[in-house]
């Protein structure tokens, strides 16, 4: 509905602005302005004199909504008391009849709700070490009843009163009840007297001094630890860390070939290019790698942030991640200098047990034969692939990493392990495989043959040879009680060999 108010203007008002209004129309908007259809004018001859109360909350809605501001709702924002109310219409009813000889007709009272006193019990005691002075009761008292508050100090019964939160115990020389005045209503609690009293005491005459509190160093989350050690080692590694906005455009959504409606838009977006909350941290890594080769050869950066996607129920959901991305214009190596700063970056932090097999299917922004995803205790925690040329000129690899998931892998407590007394043993296997066979599946399985003494598995070698591919592991050995013999290590390699063959048809080199 619209009203036209008194200045003549009109106003769309909406179904939580309160009007004041007869049966046909809206007569003034409640607590803000009144109508041009209730003006008195000079043929006037009933006035309906109305004295009302409005929520506070309601009337500021009301006028930031209508961009409306008065003295009315500048009054009302603040809360007055209902009890103000019945005083206001007497004393305007009074003016009317002697300044005009009007006559004063029957008051109608509709849901009048007196407001509950506020008594609040004053303790001269707790007072003087509140404010660190020693003033008497007398001129405490009397700073307070300037203010306009009652006083009401009843030694005799010495009984308990009021409300057991503020007014409870007994009432003594040194502790008096005060009443607030109806226009305080910000008057609620022993503080806010302490307050005025000191205000009309003078804030100049308190003293200065410390304060007398005892501090206790309290741990920190185990998320902001993790992430300060993510920067300490990436920084180490000659990695930058960039922060950038967690909105993305229309056109980012390319980099997506999953994302679909998983993807959260914005109901009311800074601006029309930034109008999703971002999947992923890829789309602004490029980007920065982009704008850096500008100026640089190398880019190496990172960034911790959150995404944000939905889920298959429709629910939002959001989780930390880590985004490490690396180019160069002339280095071809990008994607495995970055597999080396990840094996690094999981060895300082605590992560022991993880896999990174390739993976079949990645996003358009990553080359489809060169995605490695990260998974431990069985989990895919995140991926690392090389980056499509189409998004970037140049050489350039990226990981993310789900930190959410990766701080419940992380072992804080590192078991000690004394340096081993006798010599580690190498051995050196040189096979040829199918170009598909993965180098994560062939040292997996090196790893899960029960063998006692293997300590470690690298890859150390790698070429095409013909239609094969030509790898070479180096195993390492190690006993904690003796140097093992050549036999003890054959053996060992007896068995490798064994299962290569069998499950991958390998051929020894």
């Amino acid at each position: 509905e619209k009203i036209t108010t008194l200045d003549d203007k009109s106003y769309e008002l909406n179904k939580n602005i309160l009007v004041i209004a007869d049966i046909k129309r809206p007569l003034a908007i409640a607590g803000i302005k009144g109508g041009k259809e209730a003006e008195v004018d000079k043929n006037t001859k009933r006035i309906v004199v109305e004295s009302a109360n409005f929520n506070g909350v309601n009337i500021y809605k009301s006028s930031k909504t209508l961009k409306l501001s008065t003295d009315a709702s500048l009054r009302f924002s603040h809360n007055i008391s209902p009890e103000l109310t019945i005083i206001g219409l007497n004393r305007a009813s009074q003016l009317l009849a002697e300044v005009s000889g009007a006559k004063a007709g029957q008051i109608v009272d509709v849901n009048f709700t007196k407001s509950r006193k506020k008594i609040i019990k004053f303790n001269l005691e707790k007072f003087n070490q509140f404010i660190g002075l020693n003033l008497d009761v007398k001129t405490v008292r009397l700073y307070l009843e300037r203010l306009g508050f009652k006083i009401n100090q009843n030694q005799k019964s010495r009984r308990k009163v009021g409300t057991p939160t503020e007014t409870s115990g007994l009432i003594t020389q040194n502790s008096f009840l005060v009443e607030a005045p109806l226009l305080r209503q910000d008057i609620k609690l022993f503080e806010d007297l302490a307050e005025e009293a000191i205000r009309l005491h003078g804030y100049n005459r308190l003293k200065s001094r410390p304060p007398h509190i005892y501090l206790h160093l309290s741990g920190f989350e185990d998320q902001i630890v993790l992430k300060d050690k993510i920067r300490k080692v990436l920084i180490a590694a000659g990695l930058s860390e960039v922060s950038n906005y967690t909105f993305i455009g229309e056109t980012d959504l390319v980099f997506g070939k999953n994302w679909g409606d998983k993807v959260v838009e914005l109901e009311n977006p800074i601006s029309a290019q930034l109008k999703y909350l971002r999947p992923s941290l890829a789309p602004h890594l490029l980007k920065n790698i982009e704008g850096n080769f500008r100026f640089f050869d190398e880019v190496k950066i990172f960034e911790i942030g959150k995404t944000f996607f939905r889920d298959n129920k429709n629910k939002l959901n959001e989780k930390l991640i880590l985004g490490i991305a690396l180019a160069s214009k002339n280095n071809g190596q990008v994607f495995f200098e970055l597999k080396g700063i990840i094996k690094e970056f999981f060895g300082k932090i605590g992560l022991v047990d993880y896999l990174m097999p390739e993976m079949a299917d990645g996003n358009n922004y990553l080359q489809s034969n060169e995605v490695l995803k990260i998974e431990s205790d069985g989990a895919v925690i995140g991926y690392l692939g090389g980056v499509n040329k189409s998004f970037v000129k140049g050489d350039a690899a990226l990981a993310e990493i789900d930190l959410d998931a990766l701080l419940k892998l992380v072992v804080e407590e590192h078991e000690y392990r004394p340096l081993p007394k006798y010599p580690s043993m190498m051995r050196d296997i040189s096979i040829l495989v199918e170009p598909t066979v993965r180098v994560g599946e062939i040292m997996q399985a090196i790893q899960e043959v029960d063998l006692k003494y293997i300590e470690d598995v690298d890859l150390i070698d790698e070429y095409d040879v013909a239609s094969k591919r030509s790898l070479t592991f180096r195993v390492i050995f190690q006993a904690q009680d003796r140097t093992l013999t050549n036999k003890e290590i054959n053996q060992e390699m007896e068995k490798i060999v064994k299962i290569l063959k069998n499950k991958f048809k390998v051929q020894i080199r």
